[in-house]
């Protein structure tokens, strides 16, 4: 597994069993021009190299909607060798993941690549893998062109939820890659600067807009 060079900030998933999503990710993104989006659109050279500095590349970068939730930017990030993922959050503080890799060889049972123990129920029905734990969440499943595109979350997410955000789940296209791909690097490598931290220590990020961090 690669990490990148830029540390990313990620909302964590309580107790889901995503380490068995570990096993897919070991192709290297070519099943797909890594210059194209949905429906194969055209995307421009700054999109690709944004989504490269992100170690994935465009055409693993999907978005999803549910109702009430919105996408968490600080979460988006790399998965395994170059896939993807984000989170989106709703006002009451639940979290869904959406997480998109390369599919297993082996597509015809996928209860142990999604659950990674016991405590899981899990079954397919029409393409769609469903899992659910008691204590941990649940999580929908599908493969498409050869991506295992996944959704979870921990147990305030109801069934409905995951079932609207898996069936919305979809490759972004140009506009959808450039607002949530984050800014790629400077060309001397150094990240882009960020105006949420504060200027001297290693304290939390302020809000820069906030009267009390003005300066004068």
């Amino acid at each position: 597994m690669r990490r990148t060079a830029r540390s990313i900030a990620v909302i964590p998933l309580l107790a889901l069993p995503l380490l068995g999503l570990a096993a897919c990710g070991e192709e290297d993104g070519t099943d797909r021009p890594a210059g194209t989006g949905a429906a194969d659109e055209p995307v421009d050279e700054a999109l690709v190299a944004r989504a490269a500095a992100l170690d994935t590349t465009v055409d693993m970068v999907y978005v999803t909607e549910a109702p009430g939730f919105t996408l968490a930017v600080q979460s988006v990030g790399p998965l395994n060798a170059s896939g993807f993922q984000s989170s989106y959050t709703d006002a009451s503080g639940a979290v869904l993941h959406l997480m998109v890799d390369h599919a297993p060889q082996d597509t015809e049972d996928l209860c142990p690549v999604l659950t990674g123990g016991e405590g899981w129920f899990c079954a397919t029905d029409g393409g769609v893998w469903t899992a659910s734990s008691d204590a941990s969440g649940g999580l929908r499943a599908r493969v498409e062109d050869g991506r295992l595109v996944t959704v979870a979350g921990d147990t305030s997410v109801p069934a409905e939820t995951l079932d609207a955000a898996l069936e919305a789940a979809h490759q972004a296209d140009p506009a959808e890659l450039a607002a949530t791909l984050p800014d790629a690097p400077d060309d001397d490598g150094t990240p882009v600067e960020r105006g949420d931290l504060p200027a001297n220590g290693d304290g939390a990020p302020v809000d820069p807009v906030d009267p009390e961090n003005a300066s004068g």
